[in-house]
């Protein structure tokens, strides 16, 4: 197991709470702010009202998009990296432990205190000796995922570079050649 400093657990910490952020994001459901089809359908038994041709779609979409949050660049970043450590299995409780760490917080409705690794453990499923062994992997197989995950981006771009410039000098020489 490599050995993570207290710099690469606070870039993990704040990482993971970009993902969480991420994930519960309410930009998801931009656009969806008012009656769906189904619900009028269901309002007004089957027969909604017809459009009154004062229909204001374009509006509805400018007020959509503006609903959507930015996600920072880091998200782009961390989210393939959580999907990847859910998906395997010897990742899983150890990407479970570290986001339950970031995502219960605050007061725990079930104890009416702050949440503790016992309620966390509890809430995941986990004992407390199982959930703080997860936590203790979970900082390594991130940080391993996150370089691997880097890794793999830089190889693609420099890739997809080689491709654009390849093509380039293709279309110059058929601008020449003509």
């Amino acid at each position: 197991m490599m050995k993570i400093d207290q710099h690469q657990r606070d870039y993990i910490d704040r990482m993971v709470n970009i993902w969480l952020s991420g994930m519960m994001c309410n930009s998801n459901d931009a656009g969806w702010q008012g009656m769906s089809l189904a619900a009028r359908l269901i309002e007004y038994i089957g027969q909604p009202p017809i459009p009154s041709g004062y229909d204001q779609s374009n509006m509805h979409m400018i007020i959509s998009t503006e609903m959507l949050r930015r996600m920072p660049p880091e998200y782009a970043v961390i989210a393939p990296v959580m999907c990847m450590l859910f998906a395997m299995h010897d990742t899983r409780k150890p990407a479970l432990a570290i986001a339950a760490k970031h995502y219960y917080r605050g007061l725990c409705s079930k104890t009416d205190r702050t949440w503790t690794d016992a309620d966390r453990a509890n809430d995941i499923g986990m004992t407390l000796d199982e959930y703080r062994w997860a936590l203790k992997q979970a900082y390594p197989a991130v940080s391993k995922e996150i370089l691997r995950s880097s890794v793999m981006r830089n190889y693609v771009s420099a890739h997809e570079t080689e491709r654009d410039n390849t093509a380039a000098s293709g279309i110059k020489r058929l601008a020449y050649d003509t």
